[in-house]
């Protein structure tokens, strides 16, 4: 992150898919982030519904095509991965006949040579090579990991499942026994679940309307970056409990600021706003948010943010939590969920430390 020239641009990969069904998704992103990018194989033609299309007329949604950079950076990170993990996750061992295809485009020779190498002859259908859905799966994450690094801008997705295995992956499968922290001085990776604010009614809002609202609350977007990338950034590295409390005390101001000027600019095209739950995976120190005493629950509410334990990273792995930063932040949004009051944790939630369980051992 670059202090006080909004981050990585304000960019925001989505991933896994080429094409974005999820138009609430867009919407929402497009409230936060200045332009949302999307890998899309040279010669493909992504079926994209009007809004999706109006999106990308505007360049606020664009195209990253794939450079041999980008596939040999995919593919070595994949390499080592299997080289060096400790056990294969039962997601990408399943074997119930799913297929998944994958545009000749995302590989290159040598990827392609080494996955028959592991899985057999890979069936080709036109353009598109069929793969088990497990391995497809993993190697797209891969894919969008690099070349979300190589531009130093983070990932978003819808997916509570991608989500979860794009942590998995961001530390090299470097995972402990126990996903839960049972010692304060344990580094764990957590996701910050965030309440935002964003423009009522985004479903039927016409994409025209979001632009407009977007353009003229550009800000108020910033101000939210950098409120969240900074706070990240600041707890990534605290070590010391009391400190995380003030760290998170100067989100909540700078929230609250942000939040002002949003609102002010956006009653001038919805009615209001609605929340919007944002979550962000980043390393931390177990102790520093008292997570090892309460880890039978998961969660933990801290002041404005919810800590939900994902979880708890190898010996291996330590050194993941004092070189993160915001660029390699992968963001899940979710819109339509049902909260109390004020505060960041929805109603119902699903427990992501079981589903690294599931994805690990199911």
């Amino acid at each position: 992150m670059s202090s006080g020239s909004d981050g990585s641009a304000g960019d925001v990969l989505y991933f896994p898919h080429i094409e974005i069904h999820d138009i609430a998704l867009l919407k929402s992103a497009l409230c936060i982030w200045e332009t949302v990018y999307r890998i899309v194989p040279e010669g493909v033609q992504p079926n994209d519904s009007a809004e999706v299309k109006e999106a990308a007329d505007s360049g606020t949604l664009r195209d990253i095509r794939l450079s041999l950079a980008d596939l040999k950076g995919a593919r070595h990170d994949f390499q080592d991965f299997l080289d060096s993990v400790p056990c294969i996750p039962d997601a990408l061992r399943k074997t119930d006949g799913a297929i998944s295809r994958i545009h000749h485009e995302k590989f290159d020779d040598q990827m392609l040579s080494e996955l028959s190498d592991l899985i057999g002859v890979v069936r080709r259908s036109g353009d598109w090579f069929e793969l088990p859905r497990g391995l497809a799966d993993a190697y797209m994450l891969f894919l969008s990991n690099a070349v979300a690094r190589r531009r130093a801008i983070p990932k978003i997705t819808s997916s509570e499942t991608m989500f979860v295995a794009m942590g998995y992956f961001a530390n090299d499968g470097n995972v402990d026994e126990m996903i839960v922290p049972t010692e304060p001085q344990e580094d764990v990776a957590v996701a910050l679940l965030l309440r935002s604010l964003i423009p009522q009614g985004l479903d039927d809002a016409p994409m025209s309307q979001v632009l407009k609202s977007r353009a003229a609350n550009s800000e108020g977007r910033r101000s939210f970056r950098d409120a969240v990338e900074q706070m990240s950034a600041s707890l990534s590295q605290v070590e010391d409990h009391q400190y995380a409390l003030e760290v998170i005390d100067g989100y909540k101001r700078r929230l609250e600021e942000s939040r002002d000027v949003t609102f002010a600019r956006v009653r001038e095209f919805f009615s209001g706003l609605e929340p919007l739950l944002l979550c962000v995976a980043l390393p931390v120190l177990a102790k520093a948010f008292d997570l090892a005493n309460s880890a039978k629950d998961s969660i933990e509410i801290v002041g404005a943010i919810g800590i939900a334990t994902i979880m708890c990273l190898a010996d291996v792995a330590k050194s993941k939590r004092k070189e993160w930063v915001p660029a390699e932040a992968t963001y899940l949004a979710r819109l339509h969920q049902r909260f109390d009051g004020t505060s960041p944790i929805p109603k119902r939630i699903r427990r992501l430390d079981r589903m690294m369980e599931e994805f690990m051992n199911d």
